[in-house]
């Protein structure tokens, strides 16, 4: 169960949710995580949506960290290891032209916009300060 996609995580203490491309579409793969995260001690619920890819775990902070939980599905093959995320980051990626007309076009303008503004309420503020 090698993932060939990004994998996006949000962890707060007690419940991390996870995205991952290994189980979607596949009932069989959110089954077995479910399956597997169930039988770890300290995990509290888990719930894995092969229709969206999204595995929930809620867990007691005292005997799990998300880090354990992350560190047992890459074991598993339902995470990317960190070295095959960077690999896949390095493939160079070509900006749109949308892209490259903000950078070098609405960027700058909206700075100078932004600093004009500062300068006027800074002035303002001194004014008034003075009167």
């Amino acid at each position: 169960m090698k993932m060939d996609n990004k994998i996006y995580i949000h962890d707060i203490p007690g419940r991390l949710r996870i995205r991952t491309e290994a189980i979607k579409r596949s009932e069989h793969a959110a089954a077995a995580v479910q399956e597997l995260l169930h039988s770890t001690a300290g995990v509290l619920s888990a719930v894995a949506n092969p229709l969206t890819g999204s595995i929930t775990v809620t867990y007691d902070v005292s005997q799990l960290s998300s880090t354990s939980i992350l560190e047992l599905l890459r074991e598993r093959g339902y995470l990317a290891t960190e070295t095959e995320q960077c690999e896949r980051a390095a493939v160079p990626v070509q900006p749109s032209f949308a892209s490259t007309l903000l950078m070098e076009v609405a960027a700058p303008k909206l700075g100078k916009m932004i600093l004009g503004w500062t300068i006027e309420q800074a002035l303002s503020a001194a004014v008034a300060a003075l009167l």
